[in-house]
Formats: C-alpha cells, structure tokens, sequence
C-alpha cells in the first residue's frame, strides 16, 4: 500500500458491508441518473358529466416542464372505462406540445396494430416539429381483444405486425419509402410529411413483465416501458437482466437502453394521511380495470384464496402500498427510488391520475418534486466524488464477493472498463473465470501470499492457464515457496506437503506472540535455506506442478476463509467456551443452505437454561460480525474421534438441517413477529420465514434492509437499517427493540433479565481484563494440544 501510494497511485478502499454501495455500476457509472416523468391512464365514466377533463392533464404538464421533469406520457385506450380519456396520444400530445416548452412528450403507448404505419409516422412527425424535436414513443401489441374491432384481421397475429411496424416507421422517420396499394389496386411507394425535427425517433416497447419481450427489445435496440402490474420487483430485476444482456448480444451498448417504469404514485406530509387519501380512489380504479389485470387478481385468489370483491382489492392495495407504488412521504418513497435505481430502472413515470381529487394531485407533485431533486443532488454528489477520483483500471477482491458482483447485472458495466482484476484470498473456481471472460477483457490474475509474506507471493496470469483448474502460480521474484513434509524437507513435484514461503516479503513475526512467532517463522534444515532466512508456514497444503506452478489443496489445520476473512476456528470455540454455561462446542465451515456460500457452523452442548439467542448476543458484542457462527446448533452431545477428542470431521457430516428444523424452525407468534416476518416475505420473496431465520442468509443485503426499514416505518414500526445488521434475525431484532430505553437483555428461555452493565463489562471484546486474555489464550494454546477436546 505504501509503494502504491508514493508512486502516484490512487487507491480506493471498501467500506463496512452496511454501507457499501451494493452495485459498483450505481457508483461509478455516470449512466445511472434516474429521470422522472409523470404518466397518465385515467379513468373515463360515461354517467358523469365531465368538468375540465383534460385540465389535470394541462397543469400538470405545464408543472413538470416548469420543474425540469423528463418527460409526460399518454396512452392509447379504446371502448374501455379504465384509461379511456386516452383514445389518442397523439392528439393529446398535440396539446401538451402547445402548453411546454422543454419536456419531452411520450406515447405511452401506441397500439400499432389497430393503426397504419403511415399515420402514426404523419402523426408524430408533425408532433416532433410542434414541440421542436422532444417526441418519443411506445409501441404496444395490444391488450384487449375490443379494441382490435378497429382491425379484427390483426389480432392474431398483432406482435408480428408491431415489430414489422416498427420497421416501417422508422425508415419512413428517416425520410424513406414503404409500399402500399393505392385507389387503381397499383403498387405505389410512399413517404410521409412534414420531415420530423429528430433524425431518429426514440422508441420504446411496452411490456406487462414477459421476458420474451424484454429479450426482443434489447435485439432490436429499443428502449422499454414497463409497470408492476403483472411482476413484482425481483422479476422486475430478472427481466432487466436480460434486456441488458439481450442488448449486448445484439451489438448494442447496454447503457444506451433506457428502462421507464410506470408506478402509481401520490406523496405527501403523513403516511396516515396519504394512505387515507389513496386508498379509495386506488381500489375504484382496480374496479374499472377487471379484466386488465387478471393475471394480479388469479394471483391474489391463487397465493390467499381471496374470493370477495371487496376483500380482494383490500389486498391489491396492500399490495401496492407496500411494495409496488410511490405512496407515501419523500423520506418513505425514497427507499423504493433507491432500490429502483438498483435493480436498473432509468426512469420512474409516475401514474397521477387514477381517481384523486385534483387539487390533491397538484399539491403531491410538489412533494414529488422534492423527491425528485433529492435524487438530482445525491446523483450530482456523486459525479462531484466521481471527478475528484482517477478512473479505477486496478479491481481486487475475493471470489466470494466477485460472485456477488457478477450476479448483479448492473455492475457488469464496472467490470467492462477495467484493465486487471486481481483476485486472491480464497480458492478460484475455473467455471468463474469462464463467467467473467464472457463479461469483461480486462486481464485476470489469481493472487497467492498471506498477510504475514506481505499479501502476494505468487501471481497467475489465469489468461495463459490451459487446465481445467485454476493453479496459485509462480513465485514473485525475491520470493521463495517450496511444498515441506512433516520435517520440514522440500518435496518434489507431484507430492502433497505443506506450503512454506521465504524472501523479502516475509514479516519477522507476530507483535507480542513469541511463542506463536516461533512457531510460525521457522529456518528450513539445510545449510543453504539457513542463508535465504526465515520461512513461514502457511498452513496451506500443496502440491508443485512440472512447470513450477503451484496448485493449492486446502487446509493443514483448522484455519478458514468466510468471504475473504482467515478465520482461526479454534479462537471462535475459545471465545464460545468462555461463556458460562457452555460445555462444549466445534465450529466449522459449510453451507447454510444447499447451494449458498459458505458459512460458519457451530455445535454447542450447554447447561440449561443456556440458549442460542444468548449466545449469539455475547458473540456480537465480542466478535467482528464475520466471525460470529451463522448457524448455531445446541445439541445433547459432539461426536468424538477413538482418542476422546472432538472429531471435527464427523461433526461437519451431520445433517444440520434436521437440527434447522427442530431447533430453529419457529413461525412467528406473536403480532410484532407475524408484522415483521409479512415484511421481510415481501422483501425478501419468501413463503414462510422462521424468527431465528437469518436476514442475510436468505439474500438479504443492505438494499433490502432499507425497504424493510420503510415498509414496517409505513407500519408504524420503527427500526433502524444497523438495527438489522447487528440484529439478523427477527427474534433478536424484537427483543433487541423491546430492550432499548431499559437497562436489560431478555434470555429468552428463562424469562430472566441480565444486567446489561455486567454482561457488556465481562463480555466485551476489547474490555476483558489481563488475567481475562491470558486465560482465553490459554485455552486456545490448550485446545490446540489437545487436537479440539475441551481442556
């Protein structure tokens, strides 16, 4: 690091996982500004007298182009109540183009299909020269077998007829000819007039969630507008996925596409308040839209077998409230903006009008307003950051967290304009080299080299790598690694050993550890290897290969990498050991879950009234957080090997998740734990959620702890996003909640209540006295002697 610096290179560091930018495409990407429009789809009723219909439409336009909004949307409606003020976007957008000045005007959408090519290429160019080049425009299939009682002959076949319409508009766009048969049954060549001011129509394709339409959109190069009608955010996310792919593959850059999200939306001053205001215009307008929205309605009565009317669309809205609409304050909705923004949405158009009062309407867009400037400042905060930085061509991390980079999409960009990605702390499967070559050509380097030889002793240019297995490498030069047996003698090729390093980079030891230092930094036994200086050992077992390469097999001893971190997993059962009440305990890594990365397990046997939430919270408060157990197991007994010590191996065997269920498999109870759990299955898109269940092991991250927090705030349950993380589990989020403002910690077992001054005084890491340390060092030295048993 210290080289680096003073040779001019600028350096970026991580910051605590709570506080990281999830998506590294979110902070270095200059094209993720998120734009916001408004959109209209409101109601027509045939028994009510109209009053002003359209002045909405006009204030509200004449509003967004004062303040800077991106765009305004109208649609295409026929012989239906729900959105049918709209037959025409082009005549309403006719109008907006007669009131602004600068805001772009957007069909949202066009049905192609019920309409020549001819007349939609006549209609918007003379739109794009009214408003001086700002048109824009959907194309949309269809969605209603009545309205194609304007074309019946296209409905079977209507996509094809869009995509082939879409073709003909833009050659005509661009000043070309289309064929058609003219009054004398002649073939004839056409072209449209007046000349639009753009010389490429911007075009986006409607989809209600298919990802067959997604894919086709990212073919053709078009942009997309969207809703969560039919889709909930995930498949949102996975939808997003694959136009961005499908625009890759397609030649075109994925940052060019735009995402526009269509979201009902309403903000004011309280969440009481506004929920009081929506919710009855809200469910009026699903009324007027059975039909439309089957598929949400099925759902609905397949997930809750909701059969009555009323009922049913009480849970459309709850539905909405929660996790599909911009209801609520600026603070509130800027959670949902903000994991919008995550999963690769460009633009929220924000549906206005759906049945509140007018007036009411007006006065929400300032609040939107403010919404929306929020999310101007924090992205220009952002550029301004961005412009002080160098651009960053160097990436090292781990292959865990460099799994978690490749699955969020929107960071595929972040890889793509980088030069080397150096990738080191744990073992690098060869299927994720393959992923990432598919993504990026930056050159991949395979790092090897402990803390304690100064980070890196070899390097591999994974590039040049032939096998079917990703090799540690070659030693850097001035560094020396050979492969020892149990006496330390350099091993030929082929033959399994421990894996020493030597040279420049190695440390003379630990501070204040002698005995350990001695046992780490040893001379080899030979004359000449007593001239090259100390050696440490790893702890890493290997092999060399023929050509001096060098394969990495595992562990000698008990030592693991979580997520980058070397753990010593005899110092997490010491620190377990010293808490009263605990007999025993093993602590190994594995999975959580089938498929999932790897986690730390530990077995423990206690004294009743001992139990696990206990044990955790003594854990967090002496422990960094990655070296806290994952799953804590209490069990009657540890298997132990022919010697009477614990048989680590036998214990990793046993099948944790039977003791899952057993011991941990609680459902919620009580109403704080049925309220909290509801939200994190919505967040998280889980059916059942136990309380011990752990918030990040089922694919939580800090994006989805912040909707939590704004989901239970709009539940009048208040939690801070830290509150989760030092808290993962919802038994321990409640009773750390319930504790605050008093001077205890429920033991949940007993009902008991500890001082939480002595607990934090005698538990502590960081305020054990002397005689504390030299005792849990005792018994981290004893445990190693004794290969685990308990001294």
């Amino acid at each position: 690091m210290l080289w680096t610096l003073c040779n001019g290179i600028q350096v970026v560091l991580k910051v605590d996982d709570h506080e990281q930018f999830e998506s590294y495409d979110a902070y270095l990407n200059t094209s993720r500004k998120l734009d916001f429009s408004l959109y209209f789809f409101g109601n027509a009723n045939r028994d009510k007298q109209p009053e002003n219909e359209y002045q909405l439409l006009l204030e509200s336009s004449i509003f967004a182009d004062k303040h800077d909004f991106e765009a305004v949307w109208t649609p295409e409606r026929h012989f239906h109540e729900f959105g049918g003020k709209f037959p025409n976007p082009a005549i309403t957008s006719a109008a907006i183009a007669a009131v602004t000045q600068k805001i772009h005007i957007r069909a949202g959408s066009i049905v192609s299909p019920l309409q020549d090519s001819l007349h939609i290429a006549e209609d918007w160019a003379m739109i794009d020269q009214l408003s001086s080049g700002r048109v824009g425009v959907s194309f949309a299939s269809g969605w209603h077998v009545d309205d194609f009682s304007l074309a019946p002959e296209r409905f079977e076949n209507k996509e094809e007829h869009m995509y082939k319409q879409i073709k003909e508009v833009k050659t005509l766009w661009c000043g070309g000819e289309i064929s058609r048969i003219n009054g004398l049954g002649q073939t004839t060549s056409l072209r449209v007039y007046p000349k639009p001011v753009q010389e490429n129509l911007p075009i986006w394709i409607t989809s209600a969630g298919n990802p067959d339409t997604f894919q086709k959109a990212g073919q053709i190069g078009a942009n997309v507008l969207t809703h969560l009608l039919g889709q909930d955010l995930e498949t949102l996310r996975s939808n997003i996925d694959i136009y961005r792919k499908s625009l890759l593959e397609s030649g075109f850059s994925p940052d060019t596409g735009k995402v526009t999200l269509m979201i009902h939306t309403y903000l004011g001053d309280e969440l009481e308040e506004v929920k009081k205001i929506v919710k009855e215009p809200f469910c009026n307008y699903l009324r007027s839209s059975a039909g439309l929205v089957q598929r949400l309605i099925d759902k609905l009565h397949e997930d809750f077998n909701i059969e009555s009317e009323d009922e049913m669309y009480e849970f459309a809205f709850e539905r909405y409230w929660n996790k599909a609409a911009l209801f609520g304050t600026v603070e509130t909705c800027q959670v949902m903006v903000d994991e919008l923004v995550h999963i690769g949405v460009n633009e929220i158009a924000s549906l206005i009008d759906f049945g509140i009062d007018s007036v009411k309407v007006l006065e929400g867009l300032e609040r939107l307003n403010e919404l929306r400037m929020k999310s101007f400042k924090e992205y220009e905060k952002l550029q301004v950051h961005k412009e002080k930085m160098r651009p960053i061509n160097y990436f090292q991390t781990t292959p865990s967290r460099l799994q978690h980079i490749l699955n969020d999409s929107s960071s595929h960009e972040f890889l793509k304009s980088l030069t080397t990605i150096i990738i080191g702390g744990e073992a690098f499967p060869v299927e994720m080299f393959h992923k990432l070559r598919h993504i990026t050509d930056a050159r991949i380097v395979n790092a090897y080299g402990p803390t304690e030889t100064t980070i890196w002793s070899a390097l591999l240019d994974v590039e040049q790598n032939k096998r079917d297995f990703i090799p540690i490498g070659n030693p850097l030069p001035g560094e020396m690694i050979y492969v020892v047996d149990e006496k330390l003698r350099p091993l030929p090729p082929y033959i399994q050993g421990e894996i020493v390093i030597g040279g420049g980079g190695v440390s003379r030891g630990y501070l204040n550890r002698e005995q350990l230092t001695n046992e780490k930094f040893i001379y080899l036994p030979s004359d000449l290897r007593q001239q090259q200086g100390k050696f440490f050992r790893t702890g890493d077992l290997g092999v060399i290969r023929s050509d001096g390469s060098l394969e990495y097999l595992g562990r000698k001893d008990n030592q693991v990498k979580i997520s980058g971190y070397r753990i010593e997993l005899e110092e997490i059962e010491a620190f377990i050991r010293a808490i009263e009440g605990v007999v025993k305990t093993v602590v190994f890594e594995g999975e959580f879950q089938e498929g999932s990365d790897a986690v730390l397990h530990a077995l423990i046997v206690v004294q009743p009234p001992l139990n696990k939430e206990y044990i955790r919270e003594i854990l967090y408060q002496r422990l960094p957080r990655y070296m806290v157990p994952r799953n804590i197991v209490l069990v009657d007994d540890i298997p132990l090997n022919t010697s009477g010590k614990i048989d680590r191996g036998a214990a990793k065997k046993m099948d944790l998740r039977q003791f899952y269920v057993e011991e941990e498999n609680v459902l919620p109870q009580s109403e704080e734990e049925i309220l909290v759990a509801e939200v994190w299955k919505q967040v998280l898109a889980r059916d059942e959620i136990s309380i011990s269940d752990d918030f990040f092991s089922l694919g939580g991250d800090s994006i989805k702890a912040m909707r939590v927090v704004a989901l239970l705030k709009k539940k009048d349950y208040e939690i801070d996003v830290k509150d989760i993380f030092q808290r993962s589990t919802i038994k321990g989020l409640i009773a750390s909640k319930n504790s605050i403002g008093r001077s205890t910690i429920p033991s949940v077992d007993t009902g008991k209540k500890v001082p939480s001054s002595k607990r934090r005084s005698h538990y502590q890491y960081g305020q054990l006295n002397n005689e504390q340390l030299q005792q849990v060092e005792h018994i981290i030295q004893e445990n190693k002697k004794m290969g685990g048993s308990h001294p």
